[in-house]
């Protein structure tokens, strides 16, 4: 609301001058005189707006998209056209000259008028561009933290609700199942890359732990993957649940997740598997993020799609569950 008002008010004053000026220049003879009445005439203006700003304010209709926008810029225009009328009416008396003098003085002053409602659109444009940049970012960055935030939620959620195993005051420590598919997926990259270069690959360090992350939380992922293909779910479907969730912790991936769910499903626990399903349903605002740190258009648009097919798989899942 703050943030309205230092717009429409910066946008008053913008017209409030120029109408002054302009009366000004209309009137040569008597500069100051004119610059005080075309201020005082504007500032009718201003009461008018606010009068109206305040009706709006407390019907709480600021809402609605644009309404400030039309009402501020209905009300210029309406100005200005009486404005000119005025004008019109009074240059031939003043003038004692035709009604054709009228008439030009008309659209001069239409003219004239119409040129400031135009500044004024600009200007409003122009500032409330920027506070609707600055918006969207706060914005963006409170909603990009929402899948992260609410996760990590869940996760701790899940290792109190469940005892899961391998995990000590909320922090994991690893089997030796685990450590050994870790270990075998960072010698299989190393491999790969030295046959790449032909040589012994020396990877920058400076990277050497997000591809260590990465590397690592894919290799846990796809080791409780396993439970699909298990003659003993109800035996260890905790071990397989706490693998998953040390592998999203380390990738926030949310096919990850998307297993988890079904695993939980599985497993006779519904209500938890709802809450895994419903946070991918964040997973969108995080996507960019995920995939790219500044995306290409192209990119942008496989990202986008990706994270609706996320959703609408989470969506089939929630649905087979209501």
């Amino acid at each position: 609301m703050i943030k309205q008002r230092r717009v429409l008010f910066a946008v008053l004053l913008l017209w409030t001058l120029a109408y002054a000026g302009k009366s000004t220049i209309g009137n040569p003879d008597e500069p100051l005189k004119s610059f005080f009445l075309g201020l005082a005439d504007s500032l009718v203006l201003v009461g008018i707006l606010y009068v109206v700003w305040n009706w709006v304010s407390k019907r709480r209709l600021l809402h609605a998209r644009g309404l400030v926008r039309k009402i501020v810029f209905t009300l210029l225009l309406s100005w200005a056209l009486l404005d000119a009328i005025l004008s019109g009416l009074e240059a031939p008396k003043a003038l004692e000259s035709s009604a054709w003098v009228g008439v030009l003085s008309f659209f001069v002053s239409l003219g004239w008028s119409l040129i400031f409602v135009a500044l004024t659109y600009l200007a409003w444009n122009w500032i409330a561009g920027f506070r609707a940049r600055d918006n969207s970012a706060g914005l963006g960055k409170k909603m990009n933290k929402i899948y992260v935030d609410s996760g990590m939620a869940l996760l701790h959620k899940l290792i109190i609700t469940f005892n899961l195993p391998d995990w000590k005051e909320l922090l994991p420590t690893y089997t030796e199942e685990e450590i050994e598919a870790i270990n075998k997926s960072l010698s299989d990259f190393q491999k790969t890359a030295d046959e790449v270069i032909g040589g012994s690959a020396i990877i920058h360090p400076e990277v050497v732990p997000t591809i260590q992350s990465k590397l690592a939380s894919d290799a846990l992922s796809e080791l409780a993957d396993k439970w699909k293909y298990s003659d003993e779910l109800q035996t260890h479907w905790k071990d397989y649940v706490s693998t998953y969730l040390k592998a999203w912790a380390g990738n926030l991936s949310p096919l990850t997740l998307l297993n988890l769910g079904d695993l939980l499903v599985a497993a006779g626990h519904q209500i938890e598997a709802k809450n895994v399903f419903q946070l991918l349903l964040l997973f969108p605002t995080y996507a960019d993020t995920y995939f790219y740190e500044n995306p290409n258009a192209r990119d942008l648009v496989e990202v986008r799609r990706f994270a609706k097919d996320i959703t609408n798989f989470a969506k089939d899942r929630l649905n087979d569950l209501a």
